[in-house]
């Protein structure tokens, strides 16, 4: 676990923002914009979580392997203008 310390910043619109270090960021695949989910303990401590965004085409072809791939599927006979 890393810790940084970073200030609380109020806007001109009122919100506030919380800067995170551009290390964090990175490590983490952190966009501007992306959602993010605040827990508060009991003890006064947060918890900082991202909202897992929709995986993408080339993260979802990475996870194959051999273990988890299938056979070929036998849709059966051509009944149109298939090429084959």
């Amino acid at each position: 676990m890393s810790k940084h310390i970073v200030k609380l910043i109020r806007n001109t619109k009122g919100e506030y923002i919380l800067p995170l270090p551009e290390e964090m960021v990175q490590k983490y695949d952190l966009s501007v914009g992306g959602a993010m989910e605040i827990l508060a303990k009991e003890n006064g401590e947060y918890i900082l979580r991202p909202i897992e965004r929709r995986p993408t085409l080339n993260k979802l072809l990475k996870g194959i392997n051999k273990q988890n791939m299938h056979g070929e599927i036998d849709f059966g006979d051509s009944v149109g203008d298939e090429i084959i």
